[in-house]
């Protein structure tokens, strides 16, 4: 059984290539939790694909070109920070959730930021867009930018990406897995970059210099040693990695006790690497790859490490409580100070000129010391950029940035600011003439940033389908492909006298004839609109236009921004497909409209956007305004240009509430029998497994009315959330358990709270499993609709009750 239409059109989500493909999810159960797909398992190897070539272009020099500041992951900033509190200077939203990394600063003081809703953004020094660029899925990692202002990033779609100056696309190649690393960049202008399959090398044009396989995903980023000779990086099979940068083969490897997320620092003489892992050691071992000391901190250790300007001292933090700043001797691997902190460090910390280290927190803080002594020198105690898990960013006025949770880039400092660049003696290399390797165009990769993977089925875990869960089969669902919470979207068309209008055949379109003066000389343009329910006030709206006609014609379109909300800048996309074309996609401020024009194909007989070849998509998002509403209409007009005939398509979409996942514990509750109108819907061999709590169950799909999902009769069964994602589809797949059942027993999501970073959730989907890490851990309240957040790329989230209260039998 396949969860989508076989037809040309359409991909199918549940193929074996999303096994062999990294994804990074989010699973919340009233506390928030990320993944990802694990790739299977591989040998260790390497293939030389270009021969080394000297190259014009390396790292720019400006105050942060990457990151981590440098090749050597350093974390030693150019200019100093400031030594009291800052205040707010800027915010730029990019309304998105979840930002592991940081951004970084080209020489003319841009900034470049990628965010989880695929676009990664050039914001000027104050604070406006310059240009964004969409790859349609999530940016986990910081770009890199060279001297010629190309700037190199991954997503988690699985195409590497090189942008020109003004934003557009130079290349991009497909490596066939998730990226979550960051970029480093050489003297010669080559580009490293962790895959979900071990490293690869590019030159400035795109070409595959070589590939080095781990087998497993590298979160890490790579850095380099000074001569530029070795490339050190971890990788999820425990190993940290020293690689031949000429041909990629491996120099040596070093097994921790478990995952390598840190990435390496290298001190400034290359004769030691710095690196934490998940086994609660920080490791220095040797350019020789022998082991010089190790440091036990309390828990794991995912930040990655600073070093002194003198190389004395290494600074590293540590993820859970008590959330120690570690200060460790370089030589000895002593410990020197610890200052406790407020919550989870992840993030990186930085050192600048003066001896100060600058390091964002978990809980959003964002704080400053003394470097030798560990004296606190300030701290911001939530900053409105949210949870911070990259290193800080300084400019050369001594402003700060901060990425976080939130979706916000925040600037703290007064003073808009342009650096002045500043050469780096280490990135200047003088190329030899013969020595210059031309590659030719054939080789140069551009997809496109939608492409997907297929891999072979053999690569993938495969459950025996009868020793799986299966639903009660009391009905049977059929996923459509939209992430909507209830839409009600309705098509009018306004004809003349003489012409019979064409009924839409789907639920989401009709046709109302009202009589006009003039003729059409065609039959009327299908459309319809969905509303999507993204993390409110957010709301999406998306509209399909469809010419039924045997001949392309020239089509206007408008849509008002609806009252009571605002257009949220840079969201608009205008998708014609087949051989229709786009001449005009934009949002008139002026008036307040969404306006598209161009030219439709023809599609005789179809009526929905899967039945079309040629449709025109067009889709926008809106902030509700007001924070007692409970509905949002939205109306667009459209038909062909130089035909007063028109046609309407409406959709409203009501505020959710999350739905109630929980009885009294030890007690039995009487329930009434299900409603007809409320059965829950069987998904077939679909189910949920959680290794670490022994949780096995079957997921059905719990149906929305009117905003809301009743989760009553559950029982031990999981509950898919119908209008979020269907499960391993792209979007935000929303899955909810009883924390107790009627009969007062323990329910299957009860022990949720106590998944942490790092455990496994797996969806046995058709034949197929799908296997989720967990990242984050945080606790909403019922009215947080944080939960059923619209997501462009693959997500889950697990959601239930915690906090019974029995004065109010009730769960808080």
């Amino acid at each position: 059984m396949q969860p989508r239409s076989t037809s040309p059109r359409t991909t199918i989500k549940s193929t074996p290539s999303k096994p062999q493909s990294p994804l990074y999810k989010i699973v919340l159960a009233l506390t928030l939790l990320t993944g990802l797909i694990m790739a299977s398992q591989t040998p260790v190897l390497a293939r030389l694909l270009v021969p080394p070539a000297a190259l014009l272009q390396s790292l720019a020099t400006s105050p942060k070109p990457m990151w981590r500041y440098g090749p050597q992951h350093l974390g030693q900033t150019v200019y100093a920070g400031p030594t009291t509190q800052p205040s707010v200077g800027w915010t730029f939203s990019m309304d998105g959730q979840y930002y592991p990394s940081s951004a970084i600063i080209g020489t003319d003081g841009t900034l470049y930021v990628g965010s989880d809703t695929g676009y990664l953004y050039a914001v000027n020094p104050d604070g406006t867009l310059k240009w964004s660029y969409d790859t349609g899925d999530y940016i986990a990692g910081t770009p890199a930018i060279d001297s010629e202002g190309i700037v190199y990033f991954g997503s988690h779609n699985g195409y590497f990406y090189a942008l020109n100056p003004d934003g557009t696309l130079k290349w991009s190649d497909n490596v066939g897995s998730a990226i979550f690393s960051s970029p480093v960049i050489d003297s010669n202008g080559v580009i490293y970059i962790g895959t979900g399959k071990g490293v690869r090398a590019y030159t400035p044009d795109g070409l595959l210099k070589w590939e080095f396989y781990t087998g497993k995903i590298s979160r890490s980023s790579p850095a380099l040693s000074p001569d530029e000779q070795t490339l050190y990086i971890g990788s999820y099979d425990n190993n940290i990695y020293a690689i031949n940068t000429n041909d990629g083969t491996e120099i040596w490897s070093y097994t921790t006790g478990d995952y390598v997320r840190s990435s390496p620092a290298v001190a400034t003489d290359g004769s030691v690497i710095y690196v934490g892992s998940e086994d609660g050691y920080l490791y220095a071992l040797n350019a020789d790859g022998t082991l010089k000391w190790r440091f036990q901190a309390n828990n794991e250790v995912r930040s990655s490490p600073a070093i002194s300007a003198d190389g004395s001292t290494i600074y590293v933090g540590e993820y859970d409580p008590p959330y120690n700043l570690y200060a460790i001797d370089a030589n000895t691997g002593l410990e020197i100070w610890h200052y406790a902190m407020t919550n989870h460090v992840v993030a990186s910390p930085v050192i600048d000129p003066n001896g100060n280290l600058f390091l964002g927190l978990h809980d959003g803080s964002v704080w400053a010391f003394d470097a030798d002594s560990g004296t606190l020198l300030w701290h911001i105690t939530s900053s409105s950029s949210g949870d911070i898990e990259g290193d800080i960013a300084i400019d050369s006025c001594g402003n700060l940035y901060t990425v976080g949770y939130g979706g916000d880039l925040v600037m703290w400092g007064t003073t808009a600011c342009i650096p002045t660049p500043t050469p780096t003696p280490t990135n200047t290399f003088t190329p030899a003439p013969t020595e210059t390797f031309t590659p030719t165009p054939t080789n140069t990769l551009t997809p496109t940033p939608t492409a997907t993977f297929t891999p072979t089925p053999t690569e993938t875990f495969t459950p025996t389908p009868t020793n799986t869960f299966t639903p009660t089969p009391t009905e049977t669902f059929t996923p459509t492909p939209t992430n909507t919470l209830t839409p009600t979207p309705t098509a009018t068309f306004t004809p003349t006298p003489t012409n019979t209008p064409t009924p839409t055949p789907t639920p989401t379109a009709t046709s109302t004839p009202t009589p006009t003066p003039t003729a059409a000389p065609f039959d009327p343009p299908i459309a319809y609109k969905i509303g999507i329910v993204g993390g409110w006030p957010i709301v999406e709206w998306k509209q399909v236009w469809i010419n039924p006609n045997n001949t392309t014609i020239s089509a206007h379109v408008e849509d008002p921004i609806p009252s009571g909300t605002s257009y949220v800048p840079g969201s608009l996309s205008c998708d014609a497909r087949g051989v229709s074309t786009t001449t005009t996609c934009t949002y008139d401020a002026a008036t307040n409209t969404i306006i598209w024009e161009g030219q439709i194909g023809p599609d005789p007989g179809a009526t929905t956007e899967d039945d079309a070849a040629n449709e025109v998509v067009i889709i926008f998002q809106v902030r509700v305004l007001d924070p007692d509403a409970v509905s949002v209409s939205n109306e667009a007009t459209g038909g062909w240009v130089g035909d007063p005939n028109v046609v309407v398509a409406q959709a409203v979409v009501q505020r959710p509430t999350l739905p109630r996942t929980g009885f009294a514990p030890d007690r039995v509750s009487h329930i009434a029998a299900q409603p007809q109108n409320r059965r829950y819907a069987s998904l077939g061999t679909l189910w949920l497994a959680i290794p670490r709590l022994n949780v096995q169950a079957p997921i059905v799909g719990v149906p929305q009315t009117n905003g809301q999902w009743d989760t009553t009769w559950l029982g031990n069964q999981i509950g898919w959330l119908q209008g979020t994602a269907f499960p391993t589809w792209q979007g935000n797949t929303v899955l909810t358990g009883h924390v107790y059942l009627a009969s007062g027993l323990p329910g299957p999501f009860v022990n949720l709270h106590q998944l942490h970073w790092g455990d496994t959730i797996e969806i046995h989907a058709f034949g197929l499993v799908y296997t989720y890490e967990v990242r984050n851990v945080m606790r909403v309240t019922p009215q947080d609709l944080t939960p059923l957040a619209h997501k462009s790329h693959d997500w889950i989230t697990l959601l239930t009750c915690q906090g019974y209260d029995p004065q109010e039998d009730t769960y808080h």
